[in-house]
């Protein structure tokens, strides 16, 4: 028998005062508390979550927060604090400077990551939500716009 420790990628939000770390795998590890010292992404607005420590979860939408998670760029990764992840195609990122950047599903990540990082640019300090669910046809909006 070989035992392995698993490493939480995330804190998963599950309303109240019901917070859980998972792997990126999607397995339970444990109950836990807010602690400062923590320092992984906080997943956040998964319905229908099923966290029994020890089993990966059967969560669609909380496993492909995971997937897009794990696939983002290093760049993107840094500057997001938390995912909201109500369904698979509501998936977003909200960075720490408060923009929503809404994903969706991991499909065709790498694109929708580039597409996200170059609006991030050319908008900074502008911009307040970005849509990239379709990435052939992103949108953005800004501080000013309606």
């Amino acid at each position: 028998m070989r035992i392995t420790e698993r490493t939480p990628v995330a804190l998963v939000d599950a309303g109240g005062l019901s917070l859980w770390l998972v792997d990126a795998n999607g397995v339970v590890i444990e109950q836990h508390t807010p602690d400062a010292t923590l320092t992984v992404t906080v997943i956040r607005d998964v319905e229908g979550l099923d966290p029994i420590p020890g089993r990966k979860t059967l969560s669609e939408a909380l496993l492909n927060a995971l997937d897009v998670m794990e696939g983002l760029s290093p760049e993107l990764r840094a500057r997001v604090r938390a995912i909201s992840a109500p369904s698979i195609d509501k998936t977003s990122l909200i960075t720490h400077e408060d923009i929503e950047i809404f994903i969706g599903s991991a499909d065709e990540l790498d694109k929708k990551d580039r597409v996200a990082r170059q609006i991030l640019e050319e908008q900074v300090g502008e911009v307040v939500y970005i849509n990239v669910r379709t990435v052939d046809r992103p949108t953005w909006r800004g501080l000013g716009d309606e």
